[in-house]
C-alpha cells in the first residue's frame, strides 16, 4: 500500500490509524508468545514426574531384594548372617550395570539390618540440569522365637539319667515340653514301649540312650533353668502338732498347721484335708488304699528328711489354693536342700491342680492314671513308670525357647 493511500484529503491517514488497531487487538501472536515462555517449566515439570516414577519403581524394587536378604540373614549363626544376606541379595536384584552402596550389620540383639542406596540416571529431567535422583532404603530383620510350655523341668546336672522314663510309661502333654538340664553319660535314658506324647523332649547333655522306636529327645538344647529358685513363698515352720499317734479311724479330717513328726495312717483311710497350707516336718506314710484329698491345700516340706511315702497304690486328689502367698502352689519345698527321694504312688488314680516344686528330689512316679492333672513338675530327677500321665502345665506357667523361630520385619 503506498503512502498516499492512507492519506484522506485532510492529510490524516484514516487507514493506517486502522491497521495499528487491528494489529493491537490480534491475540494470536500473544498466545504463542506466552505459550513459548510457559513451556520450559511445563516440560521440567512433566520431565521430573517421569523421572520421580522412575526412581521410586527402583526404590521398590531395592526394598522388595534388601527385605528379602535380611530375612533370609537373620536366621543364620552370628558371623554368617551378612554373608547369606548378601548372597539373597543378589539373586533377587539382577542389575549388574548399576552402581549400588550395600552394608549390612549385624546387631547385639542378634537382628541384621540392610541399607542400599544408588542414583537413578534421568531422562527428560536431564534437559533442565537434573542428572540423577537419589535412591535409598534400609530393612531391619529380627528373630521371633516360639515360648512354649514346659510341665516337666529336671534340674540335676550331673544326673545320669536325668530323666528315665522305663517301659510301660507314658506322658501325654501335646502343648508341653519335657526339659532335662543334665549333661551326664547318659543325661537320659528312654526305654522301648513308652510313649512321650509332648512337643519337645529338651535335652542340654548331648548324650542320651533311647531303645526301640521311642520319641528322640533334642538334645543339646537351652533346657531353661529353674524360674521358681528363691520366689515361692515360706510357710510357718512353729509346731501346731507335735507327734500325733497314729491314725487309725477309716476317715480322717486334718486342718491347717505345722505337724512335727511322723503322720503314720493304719488301713486305708481317706484323710481330709481342709484348705490351708499344711507343713510336714517329717514323714507322711500312706498305706495301699488310702484316698488322701484337699481342695484350695498346699503341702510344704522343709527338709529333706520330711517326705510323703507311698509305697503302694493310693488315691491322690489334691487341688492347690486359687489366692493368697500359696496360690497355684500344690507341693513344695525350699530350694537348695540335701538330695533326697520322693515317691508318687497314685494306681487307684489322681487328680492334682497347681505346682509340684521340689528340686531337690529324685522323684519316681509309679502307676499314674489317664486323668488329666493341671500341674507342672519341678525336680532334681525324674523316673516316670508304668502308668499315663497327662499334663497340661497349670497355671504356674514354665515357658522356654522352643528352638523354633520366626524372622519378621522390624517397623
Amino acid at each position: 500500500m503506498a503512502l498516499r493511500d492512507c492519506l484522506d484529503g485532510t492529510g490524516r491517514r484514516p487507514a493506517l490509524r486502522h491497521a495499528l488497531h487491528a494489529l493491537a487487538h490480534n491475540r494470536a501472536g500473544n498466545v504463542a508468545v506466552l505459550f513459548a515462555l510457559l513451556s520450559i517449566p511445563m516440560l521440567g515439570a512433566i520431565g521430573a514426574a517421569i523421572d520421580f516414577a522412575k526412581a521410586q519403581s527402583m526404590q521398590t524394587r531395592l526394598q522388595t531384594a534388601l527385605d528379602a536378604a535380611v530375612l533370609a540373614g537373620v536366621n543364620q549363626e552370628a558371623g554368617q548372617q551378612i554373608a547369606r544376606a548378601q548372597a539373597v541379595f543378589g539373586l533377587n536384584f539382577l542389575e549388574p550395570s548399576l552402581a549400588l552402596n550395600l552394608n549390612f550389620r549385624e546387631n547385639p540383639d542378634g537382628s541384621l539390618t540392610g541399607q542400599v542406596s544408588t542414583d537413578v540416571a534421568t531422562t527428560v529431567s536431564a534437559l533442565i540440569g537434573v542428572d540423577s535422583l537419589p535412591v535409598s532404603t534400609l530393612a531391619t530383620a529380627s528373630l521371633k522365637r516360639t515360648q512354649n510350655r514346659v510341665c516337666i523341668l529336671t534340674l540335676d546336672q550331673s544326673g545320669a539319667p536325668g530323666l528315665l522314663v522305663n517301659s510301660g510309661a507314658e506322658v501325654i502333654a501335646s502343648e508341653c515340653e519335657i526339659h532335662v538340664r543334665a549333661t551326664g553319660f547318659p543325661a537320659a535314658t528312654i526305654n522301648a514301649l513308652t510313649t512321650l506324647d509332648v512337643q519337645r523332649v529338651c535335652v542340654r547333655g548331648h548324650d542320651v540312650l533311647v531303645n526301640g522306636s521311642a520319641k528322640r529327645p533334642e538334645t543339646g538344647c537351652e533346657a531353661i533353668d529353674d524360674p521358681f529358685r528363691g520366689t515361692l513363698p515360706t510357710p510357718s515352720l512353729t509346731c501346731t502338732v507335735s507327734y500325733p499317734p497314729p491314725y487309725t479311724a477309716a476317715s480322717v479330717t486334718l486342718s491347717p498347721g505345722t505337724y512335727c513328726g511322723d503322720l503314720i495312717f493304719h488301713g486305708g483311710p481317706t484323710i481330709d484335708l481342709l484348705p490351708g497350707v499344711y507343713v510336714i516336718r517329717g514323714r507322711m506314710m500312706l498305706n495301699a488304699g488310702t484316698v488322701l484329698r484337699g481342695e484350695g491345700v498346699s503341702l510344704y516340706f522343709p527338709d529333706s528328711t520330711s517326705t510323703m511315702q507311698a509305697n503302694n497304690a493310693v488315691r491322690l486328689e489334691l487341688t492347690a489354693p486359687t489366692s493368697g502367698l500359696f496360690s497355684d502352689i500344690l507341693i513344695s519345698e525350699p530350694p537348695g536342700l540335701p538330695r533326697s527321694s520322693f515317691v508318687i504312688n497314685a494306681g487307684l488314680g489322681q487328680a492334682f491342680r497347681g505346682l509340684i516344686y521340689l528340686p531337690s528330689r529324685d522323684i519316681t512316679v509309679n502307676a499314674m492314671t489317664g486323668t488329666t492333672d493341671a500341674t507342672a513338675l519341678v525336680a532334681n530327677t525324674l523316673t516316670l513308670n508304668q502308668g499315663t500321665w497327662k499334663l497340661d502345665g497349670g497355671r504356674k506357667v514354665m515357658t522356654g525357647a522352643s528352638g523354633q523361630h520366626s524372622a519378621y520385619l522390624v517397623d
